[in-house]
């Protein structure tokens, strides 16, 4: 057996898990589909994720809630503005982190409001809070759970 053959059964295995999972989760804390693939564009999260790769993203918080640290899909709040995926630095109640302090609709909070949250693009040049300000929660497409396949190789 390949060992292309191995990982392709092992993908297939964590994907039905995560689909049982998220079964079992109906109902729950949903803000999204249940489970969702999204293509990632841009260089906004590099390294972590690249332009290219694929992952798998759930709509299903769990009773943990968001919490910084988690990569998610959200909803620009630019009137196009289209899916992103974002790392989460600060929630409701924690301190604002000093690199939003210089934005307007942030200057002078000492702590995130209620219903809102801080993103951050892993890339020094991402479209992120930096310009958006709080993030509305509802504003959180889903979590995401896993990359599923990885861009190749640029020669």
């Amino acid at each position: 057996m390949k060992f292309t053959d191995c990982l392709e059964m092992l993908l297939a295995a964590a994907a039905l898990g995560i689909l049982l999972a998220a079964w079992r989760l109906r109902g729950k804390s949903k803000i999204g589909p249940p489970v969702f693939v999204v293509d990632v564009q841009g260089h906004s999260m590099e390294p972590l994720y690249h332009s290219g790769d694929r992952v798998l993203a759930t709509g299903y918080i769990g009773r943990k809630g968001i919490r910084s640290g988690t990569v998610v899909i959200v909803r620009s709040p630019e009137p196009a503005g289209g899916l992103f995926i974002k790392e989460v630095v600060a929630v409701a109640g924690d301190p604002v982190p000093d690199l939003f302090r210089e934005h307007a609709a942030v200057r002078g909070d000492l702590a995130v409001p209620a219903g809102h949250l801080l993103v951050l693009g892993k890339h020094p040049v991402s479209l992120d809070s930096k310009q958006w300000g709080y993030l509305p929660e509802t504003n959180v497409h889903g979590r995401v759970m896993l990359r599923i396949s990885t861009a190749l190789p640029r020669v």
